[in-house]
This record gives C-alpha cells, sequence and structure tokens, in this order.
C-alpha cells in the first residue's frame, strides 16, 4: 500500500476572545494522515510573540493543550490563555501521523490580544 502525504493546515484562523482576558481561539479544518483521508495522529499548536517559520519553529511556546485529531474535514479549534494583553502573537501548527511523519508549517495567523472591547473575528484567506 503507498502511504501519502500528510495534507499541510494552509488555512488557520484566530479569535481573540473577550471577556477571557489573554485568550485567543484559533480554527482549522482538520487533515487526513493519508492526504485526504484518515486521520492524523497529533497535532503540535504553538504561538509566540516573533513571526514562526521552519527555522524558529522549536523556539515558539507550544499550546497548553492540543486536541485529539478529528477525521479528515472536520472544522476543529484549540484556545491559548494566559496571553500578553496588548501583544501581537502568531499561531501555527503542524500535524503528525501514526509512523512519526510531519507536515509542513501551517500558514502563520496573528492577533493582538485585547482584554476591553467586542470580541473580533479575524479572517484570512492567504497562506504564508
Amino acid at each position: 500500500m503507498i502511504k501519502l502525504p500528510l495534507i499541510v493546515i494552509f488555512l488557520l484562523m484566530c479569535l481573540y476572545s473577550i471577556g477571557n482576558a489573554g485568550s485567543t481561539t484559533v480554527w482549522w479544518t482538520s487533515p487526513g494522515d493519508d492526504s485526504l483521508i484518515g486521520t492524523a495522529y497529533a497535532y503540535d499548536l504553538r504561538y509566540a510573540i516573533f513571526s514562526i517559520n521552519d527555522v524558529n519553529w522549536e523556539q515558539a511556546t507550544p499550546f497548553d493543550v492540543s486536541p485529539v485529531p478529528l477525521i479528515a474535514g472536520t472544522r476543529q479549534s484549540a484556545t491559548q490563555a494566559n496571553l500578553e494583553d496588548g501583544v501581537l502573537h502568531y499561531f501555527g501548527i503542524k500535524t503528525v501521523d501514526e509512523n512519526g511523519n510531519w507536515s509542513l508549517l501551517s500558514n502563520i495567523d496573528s492577533v493582538v490580544v485585547r482584554s476591553i472591547g467586542p470580541p473580533q473575528f479575524i479572517w484570512r484567506e492567504e497562506a504564508q
């Protein structure tokens, strides 16, 4: 059987939550472990106050909790608390299959965390 590669998550979106000062929720569509089918093994979600890329990925901070991957095509989300108010934070995600094969880095999205004002939804379609 031919093993297909992991699909890269290419549309990561951020929302900051007012009332939950210092928290941000990110959303993505789950990839499969064999391209667009199956279920990935795990996610590695990270954030930083610098723009995340392949070179500095390991310096970014892992989310406190990463959800268990669901079947390919399912919308998923994760919330990270204790982010610094008023500071621009960047977010990225990688996926791994049951054999330890890692995807490429997703697009990187960013949001300034605010503790006052209405919630703001940030929608970006461009991949980085």
